[in-house]
């Protein structure tokens, strides 16, 4: 298993599953981890759009069964995989500034699927949001949005519970996830 993103340990998650605090700002339960670039500049106290177009990473070895535009999410790849113990798995990479995969596309782990965007609508700074999905995108597809889905809080809750990995950095864990480390001139796509 890789991360989604190269330099990893660079890496500053602002927005977890389930995330209270995201929550509460844009009144909607939020279904991913959002990962922003943690490289600041002297003086600088967050890194703006720094890491635009950093490279995305296939977390597995699989197949790219969805990889466009959807209104929610912006540019998105979606990977299905199978993990050493035998699970299947779906890893949705959102807000890409770029796509380099299409759907049937047969991927590696590490392979540079896009780069870094900033979603739909260019309304947030650059980040990516990351979903580990347990069904298929039959069951979740990939434009879904728990909150836009239900009319209840309870059941959008469940629905995440159900459907995504809310323990990410422990799924990771678990698989023994390694990164991949480049030098920061090679970080973003050209």
């Amino acid at each position: 298993m890789i991360y989604p993103l190269v330099n990893w340990a660079q890496i500053a998650q602002s927005a977890g599953v389930l995330d209270p605090a995201y929550e509460a700002q844009f009144h909607a339960l939020h279904p991913g981890t959002d990962h922003n670039g943690q490289i600041i500049l002297p003086g600088q106290r967050d890194n703006g759009d720094r890491d635009l177009g950093w490279k995305l990473t296939a977390v597995s070895d699989g197949q790219i069964v969805a990889a466009g535009f959807y209104p929610v999410f912006g540019n998105i790849a979606l990977l299905a995989f199978t993990a050493p113990d035998g699970r299947r798995w779906w890893a949705q990479y959102a807000h890409a500034r770029r796509l380099l995969v299409k759907p049937g596309q047969w991927v590696k782990a590490g392979e540079v699927i896009g780069g870094m965007g900033k979603g739909a609508d260019n309304a947030f700074p650059s980040h990516l949001h990351f979903e580990i999905r347990r069904d298929p995108p039959s069951v979740v597809s990939p434009d879904c949005w728990p909150s836009a889905k239900f009319r209840d809080r309870a059941s959008a809750v469940a629905f995440i519970q159900r459907h995504y990995v809310v323990d990410q950095a422990a799924w990771f864990k678990f698989y023994g996830a390694a990164s991949v480390n480049v030098p920061l001139s090679l970080i973003q796509l050209q």
